[in-house]
């Protein structure tokens, strides 16, 4: 016998709890809102923007002399 009379129905309630969240992260956060905050921050948020830079060569550098 549980300790809790009710635990069936509590664990159901999580369960449901769990997929509304989950839910609503993927309808409202990963659909909308983070379209949205990469349009308004523009080209600061792709971050290879600063690895697609072509590497400068071995002979391309400062010259000390």
């Amino acid at each position: 016998m549980s300790p809790f009379p009710a635990s069936g129905t509590a664990l159901q309630i999580a369960f449901i709890v769990a997929a509304f969240g989950v839910l609503l992260d993927t309808l409202v956060v990963r659909s909308s809102l983070v379209p949205a905050l990469v349009i308004g921050i523009g080209p600061r948020a792709w971050w290879p923007g600063t690895l697609a830079r072509p590497a400068p060569r071995a002979g391309d550098g400062p010259r000390s002399g």
